[in-house]
């Protein structure tokens, strides 16, 4: 039950790595990328940590024993993915032009 296949996590990675790439690709440039891309994600886990809440679902079990590894491996992909597509993201929509 400790082990996770590169099936499992695959799917979540690369929508992680989309939703970078969106927001990345959205605000232009590579710094701009980069902050957007993080913010999405970390309100993302917000919005994730609320409906857990309001559906009752025991949130310490998840930070606790053996799912606490699955939990943070979890959160620090989301995160990398989300910075990898928004730097990507940013580079590609090019830089942040001033008005």
């Amino acid at each position: 039950t400790g082990t996770q296949d590169i099936a499992e996590v695959a799917p979540q990675l690369l929508a992680c790595i989309f939703i970078g790439f969106l927001s990345g690709t959205i605000s232009k440039g590579l710094k701009r990328g980069l902050i957007a891309s993080i913010l999405v994600i970390i309100i993302a886990f917000l919005i994730w940590m609320l409906l857990s809440v309001i559906s009752g679902e025991d949130l310490m079990a998840l930070f606790q024993g053996a799912q606490l590894f699955s939990t943070i491996g979890g959160i620090f992909s989301a995160i990398l993915g989300s910075v990898i597509g928004g730097v990507l993201g940013g580079l590609i929509s090019g830089p942040y032009e001033e008005v």
